[in-house]
């Protein structure tokens, strides 16, 4: 702790020592899913550092460039190893730069003055609101909205309905938007492009694909009628025939299933879907 408390002391009173081949400027390691955090990893390497206690400082210089309690975003200690590599791995400062950006610097107790690591750059938050309407049988029976690299169907964000609506936040980008809830059948809409906030038109999920194999057909009908008037509770009760999510299977699931019959999953570019 007495050297953590030299070493500030001395990095606050003295000049920083520019020696990039010492300590090189911190990476952006990752980003959590929906939320623009990153982690940061600052490392470097010395012969002078081998097995010596070092110490790194990141911190939000304040008029005067100094460093002050309230200025110090992230402070750690490691021990370099026997070829004088240290590494402060995966680290998280106080408040994210959203406002400008910090200094990170770098100090062993083999050194008096502190080495410059470069700067944790400021993040830009970029994702913007999209948002929509989505018909099914009921509002009870929500709808799941997926936005997915374009070409792909791994969501990269997901939303859900409520009372028929959605909002989503996404980084601006093209997106392949599949739309669905099991017992409807799929709407994708691709090459989705989102560069500020975007209201897409409203959307009807058809109801009846119970098998998911994107086409309504007497393989739908058939466990409906076989699993008619079952009620939530009950033992041949299933929830996916339950179309309007009313916790029971009647005809407000058959006959919307057979007024669907024939139909297949829809996929539709986003050029088109404006029309």
């Amino acid at each position: 702790m007495k050297k953590m408390i030299s070493f500030i002391l001395a990095a606050a009173m003295s000049a920083m020592v520019a020696v990039p081949a010492f300590a090189a400027a911190p990476e952006a390691d990752t980003v959590r899913d929906g939320e623009n955090v990153n982690t940061w990893t600052t490392s470097g390497q010395s012969d002078n550092f081998k097995d010596k206690m070092m110490t790194m400082i990141a911190y939000a210089p304040n008029g005067e460039g100094e460093i002050t309690v309230d200025s110090i975003q992230y402070i750690d200690q490691t021990t370099a190893d026997a070829s004088g590599a240290y590494s402060f791995d995966s680290y998280i400062p106080k408040d994210l730069p959203t406002a400008g950006e910090y200094t990170v610097i770098v100090g062993s107790e083999v050194l008096d003055n502190a080495i410059d690591a470069g700067k944790i750059e400021q993040i830009k938050v970029t994702d913007v609101a999209v948002t929509g309407t989505i018909t099914t049988q009921s509002n009870a029976a929500k709808a799941t909205i997926d936005f997915c690299a374009a070409g792909t169907t791994t969501p990269v964000v997901s939303a859900k309905t409520t009372d028929g609506a959605f909002s989503a936040n996404v980084a601006p980008g093209t997106y392949d938007v599949i739309i669905s809830r099991p017992g409807y059948l799929k709407y994708t809409i691709t090459g989705v492009v989102i560069e500020d906030a975007l209201s897409l038109k409203g959307v009807k999920l058809l109801p009846g694909d119970i098998d998911a194999n994107n086409l309504v057909n007497t393989d739908d009908l058939t466990p409906i009628i076989s699993g008619f008037a079952q009620k939530t509770g009950d033992a041949g009760y299933n929830v996916i025939l339950d179309l309007d999510a009313n916790n029971i299977i009647n005809t407000d699931d058959l006959a919307p299933t057979i007024s669907s019959f024939g139909q297949r999953s829809t996929v539709i570019d986003f050029a088109d879907f404006n029309k």
